[in-house]
């Protein structure tokens, strides 16, 4: 007969009353030898089971001294509230790292906290850019551990259309709103299965009740000067939490381009030779706001509401390109400038309902969400090219103009059931379905030269729907051994599309059923080393843009080009992570991808144009080494690093040829972090920042080497309410982009010169009863948005 068992809870948190989460809690015998043991809940609570007997309990969590008591349990025991209390190594350097400490290796994710760092006084853009094992590009692309495909949520929700969209979104939110930022390279089944991985930025939260507000101010000089102002605002009563933040920003951006494009004969020589130069700057002006309403109908059951919004009403951009055409003896044959001007308006706006309704039983809830997405855009666009004769004489004039109209909307709704089974046991389902409706609609209109009458042009015009349809189920079961922690998941989702280019009258469908499942296995060593093994299996649907059959000329010679016949990819992803006394992470992985898509740059040797095309690839393999520390080098020098080392390969068919191509090589890419705490008593911090970039590749291109140095001085004032912050980001100018493309016929090299290197000056200051928490809730378009 076994014996009865009690139980010990618990609610544990710091010294500044936050719940810690994941906590380790460790029950042992008189022996010392583990009996159960746990981990907290995002509340920081926990619940242990076991026989009637006398223990001692044992709870630890990186950056705090451990919690340790002596416990008879003859019936169940209710410790209410621990608090862990920050370790001295901790507290040497919190002026530096703030409470938590820099990196934490979870299960499933990285999590780094940049705390009190100088990348809170900048924008969310600026801490993406830093965090361990994400690389970014000018253009907004992002990529873990070498992979594209990335979805960027905030608090499990998504906050990006396009990658561009995305990087003048998150310029405009002040990072001080981030308390951390986490990288979900393999996330599990409860999370659609749409892309090769997941950046969530978790906001700050505070909990008592009253009310707060922050205001913040960025001046960015870069070629042009940059201005963003921010406030926000929360309040919590008994019964209404409110909360609401809006940013606005205003300036100009710049990019330098150069590009070498050799066009060949079928035996390979080249017998023209094009060099364009550009500077394309953009006037913007953009708001970005968040607000959201929780109703507490009952102590366990909350409805909510929430809009997120982001508004360009006004963005101009301007391109001057000049192309000099050399023939084969490298002789002047002619010339041609173009000037491209476009206005583009764009809205994007995203509301969410919201009830949870908690349970009883601890950690047993239900979660339903409804959500529209109303995303529109209208662009506008005219392209003047002069051509001259090799003497710089002028020939000719050519214009065109064009205008283009998108308008999506996301339907979706979502249920989500959480239920613990006991302490060690627990189970989750759900189901979501979405609507995605689009219509895009492309008009161009080229100058008759002898009448200067703009005339419509059928072969370039277009008018494009697209309709996707996915019903998604999953289920996920986990179980917490003494030193064995094991998820498992299964999500299953089918899905509908068609794509209607009206124009040239043709209809694409495609309809799949597919299984994603996901495990999950950690394994306790010791207190503070584990290893950990995991797997996923996920989808990768194409852009909205890239199904879109539209050709978008820059130039008379080059244009971008969708694909609506694009085929969704699949990925198998491994990983073997293995941690040392909590400080030392090590994590080896290993991707499959089958029919992974890009854009490809082709040259059309015999026209003479270039273009960007949508394609499918054969494979993308990418297997390799992840290495991530931080410590103390003394009381004042805190240090975190991280290295990447992977092989990464591409295999396809090259455009026109057909020849199988295969690009790969290794990569390493190494970093560092340097905080040195100047002045204590004055609350004077200095950053030093370096990073390298080796060589890469990215379908057909290579991509060449790259690094930055950077430095920032801050100062906190106003008895820690306010900060000042100075920033000097490339140092050295040396975070340029060069791309090379050479196989089959194709050869050309392509630079790009952003505004990586500036100085940025800012200021924060928050007032009010800085204990405030608004509730995090994530709505149920993840990935839908993220494709538009």
């Amino acid at each position: 007969m076994s014996q009865a068992q009690t139980e010990i809870t618990g609610n544990v948190v710091d010294d500044t009353d936050a719940a810690i989460e994941f906590a380790n809690v460790i029950l042992l015998d008189q022996n010392n030898d583990i009996v159960i043991g746990t981990i907290t809940d995002e509340n920081g609570k926990f619940i242990l089971k076991a026989s009637k007997g006398n223990y001692r309990l044992l709870i630890s969590f990186l950056g705090f001294d451990d919690w340790k008591k002596n416990i008879s349990l003859l019936n169940t025991v209710s410790l209410g509230k621990i608090v862990l209390t920050t370790s001295e190594n901790e507290l040497e350097a919190v002026t530096i790292t703030a409470r938590k400490p820099t990196l934490v290796k979870k299960v499933d994710r990285i999590e780094f906290n940049i705390g009190n760092t100088i990348l809170s006084d900048g924008d969310a853009w600026e801490a993406l850019k830093k965090t361990p094992g994400v690389a970014a590009s000018a253009t907004g692309s992002l990529q873990i551990f070498g992979k594209s495909g990335i979805l960027v949520m905030i608090d499990d929700r998504p906050v990006q259309l396009s990658s561009e969209e995305l990087k003048n979104m998150l310029e405009g939110m002040s990072a001080s709103e981030i308390k951390s930022i986490e990288v979900i390279t393999n996330p599990p089944a409860k999370y659609d299965a749409e892309g090769n991985g997941i950046i969530n930025i978790v906001l700050k939260e505070k909990k008592s009740l009253g009310y707060n507000a922050s205001v913040s101010s960025r001046y960015t000089q870069g070629v042009f000067a940059k201005f963003t102002n921010g406030a926000s605002i929360n309040h919590k009563g008994e019964k209404t939490t409110v909360a609401a933040n809006y940013n606005l920003g205003n300036g100009k951006r710049n990019v330098e381009e150069n590009s070498d494009i050799n066009f060949l004969n079928t035996q390979g020589d080249v017998f023209n030779f094009w060099n364009e130069s550009s500077d394309r700057t953009t006037d913007y002006l953009s708001h970005n706001f968040r607000a959201s309403l929780d109703y507490y109908l009952s102590e366990k059951s909350i409805l909510g509401v929430k809009i997120d919004g982001s508004i360009a009403p006004k963005q101009e951009t301007v391109n001057k390109t000049i192309t000099n055409v050399f023939d084969s003896t490298n002789t002047l044959d002619s010339l041609f400038v173009n000037n491209n001007s476009t206005d583009r308006d764009r809205e994007n706006l995203s509301y969410n309902v919201n009830f949870l309704q908690n349970f009883k039983k601890d950690g047993q809830s239900l979660s339903v969400d409804f959500d529209f997405v109303d995303y529109n855009s209208s662009r506008s666009q005219g392209v003047n090219t002069d051509f001259f004769n090799e003497n710089q004489n002028f020939e000719r004039n050519e214009f065109f103009t064009s205008t283009s109209e998108q308008d999506i909307e996301i339907y979706s709704s979502k249920v989500d059931y959480a239920h613990p089974i006991d302490s060690t046991r627990s189970f989750e389902v759900g189901a979501k379905f979405y609507n995605i409706q689009t219509d895009n609609a492309l008009v161009y209109l080229n100058r008759d030269n002898t009448t200067g009458n703009l005339i419509f042009d059928a072969t370039r015009s277009n008018q494009f729907l697209y309709s996707e349809k996915v019903y998604a189920s999953y289920a996920s079961f986990e179980k917490n051994f003494s030193k064995l922690y094991l998820k498992l998941g299964l999500r299953a989702e089918y899905t509908e599309t068609q794509g209607n280019s009206i124009t040239l009258n043709q209809v694409t469908n495609n309809d799949y059923f597919e299984l994603f499942p996901s495990a999950f296995l950690q394994y306790q060593l010791k207190e503070g080393s584990s290893l950990g093994l995991n797997y996923s299996r996920r989808i990768q649907r194409p852009n909205y843009s890239l199904l879109n059959p539209f050709q978008f000329f820059s130039s008379p010679f080059s244009f971008i080009e969708g694909n609506p016949f694009l085929q969704p990819s699949f990925s198998d992803k491994f990983e073997l992570s293995y941690s040392i006394n909590n400080k030392y992470f090590l994590t080896l992985y290993y991707t499959y991808t089958d029919a992974p898509f890009t854009q490809l740059s082709t040259q059309d040797n015999a026209s003479q144009t270039f273009r960007y095309n949508a394609v499918n690839l054969d494979k993308d393999i990418i297997y390799g080494v992840f290495f991530m520390t931080s410590f103390g080098v003394t009381d004042w020098w805190q240090c975190y690093m991280n290295f990447d080392a992977y092989f990464n390969e591409f295999e396809f068919a090259a455009p026109g040829t057909d020849q199988l191509v295969t690009n790969g090589r290794w990569v390493t890419s190494p970093y560092i972090w340097n905080e040195f705490s100047v002045s204590k008593k004055h609350d004077l911090s200095v950053e030093l920042t370096a990073q390298y970039y080796s060589p890469r590749v990215q379908g057909g291109f290579d991509i060449q080497e790259r690094s930055e140095v950077s430095i920032g001085v801050k100062k906190k004032l106003f008895n820690k309410k306010g900060s000042l912050a100075i920033y000097v980001a490339d140092i050295f100018d040396n975070n340029k982009f060069t791309l090379v493309s050479d196989y089959a016929l194709q050869n050309h090299i392509f630079r790009e010169n952003p505004e990586n290197q500036y100085v940025r000056f800012s200021f924060s200051y928050r007032f009010g009863n800085n204990g405030i928490k608004t509730r995090k809730r994530k709505d149920g378009t993840q990935d839908e948005k993220n494709r538009l």
